[in-house]
């Protein structure tokens, strides 16, 4: 039998890996996430173009950070996938009916060997539903955002992320746009794979976004991070809340017990806010 054209392609681009000139990029969704993302990319000297559904987000990433506004899929090299994945009304139930819609539309518009990347949080198993509606003719790699407003200088887009392919071509291509290095920050993880250790040197006169980057061997990995990272970080909050409320009850100076247990070098009580 013989094989389909675009099958061929990502296989012979798994069996052989040389880096590429990555220019023009296009970021889908420009909201919380999206815009501090596409002005990063920009700032960064890519061809920056952006798509949103909302003629307000779109016309505020043109004017704050002069994104151009995209026309159609076509002819990018990159795609950052920044769309919401949840429910408007409950944002614990994931909804990714949007992330696949736009996924179809780059099935029909993109250029065969583009990359896609997707930055929101996703379910286990959303990355490999992508990638079989892009016919395996895309790369397709996920690298969950992690960026703080409150603290952007310091939590922004540019701190260490983890990072997995959906097969190992994409990996290495989203490690080279993400880090540029040969295995993001120094490091491996959990990847064994030889042709990341030439990355460094034939990659040194391309452009990245110098984002330092954990690859993980399996795209699941990447996927569930998110989640837990969420998770953990809602039980803090609720267990600091909790004791905070116990305090109140009890007439203790919830601030000095705060400040006593964290002199612990594992220990780490949030402070409770508003809201």
């Amino acid at each position: 039998m013989t094989m389909p054209t675009h099958e061929k392609s990502v296989i012979e681009q798994r069996q052989r890996y040389s880096p590429i000139q990555f220019d023009k990029v296009l970021i889908v969704g420009l909201g919380q996430l999206g815009l501090p993302v596409a002005k990063y990319v920009k700032e960064r000297g890519f061809d920056t173009f952006g798509y949103d559904i909302s003629t307000k987000a779109m016309e505020r990433a043109v004017k704050i950070a002069g994104i151009k506004k995209a026309a159609n899929f076509s002819e990018f090299d990159i795609y950052i996938l920044c769309v919401s994945t949840h429910k408007p009304e409950d944002m614990f139930s994931p909804q990714i009916d949007g992330l696949l819609d736009i996924a179809d539309r780059i099935s029909r518009e993109a250029k065969n060997g583009a990359l896609v990347s997707i930055e929101s949080t996703i379910p286990k198993g959303t990355s490999n539903k992508a990638f079989e509606l892009l016919n395996h003719r895309l790369h397709v790699v996920h690298a969950p955002h992690r960026w703080y407003a409150l603290e952007e200088k310091e939590h922004g887009v540019n701190q260490l992320r983890v990072i997995g392919g959906v097969c190992n071509c994409c990996l290495r291509l989203g490690v080279q746009f993400y880090d540029g290095n040969s295995a993001g920050n120094g490091e491996k993880g959990g990847v064994e794979d030889s042709s990341f250790s030439s990355l460094s040197s034939s990659n040194s006169s391309l452009k990245s976004l110098g984002i330092p980057m954990h690859p993980v061997a399996e795209i699941e990995i990447a996927e569930i991070t998110k989640v837990i990272e969420n998770a953990h970080r809602y039980l803090q909050i609720a267990f600091a809340e909790e004791l905070y409320l116990y305090c109140q009850a009890n007439n203790i100076n919830f601030p000095e017990l705060r400040d006593a247990l964290n002199t612990k070098w594992n220990v780490n009580i949030l402070e409770p806010r508003e809201g």
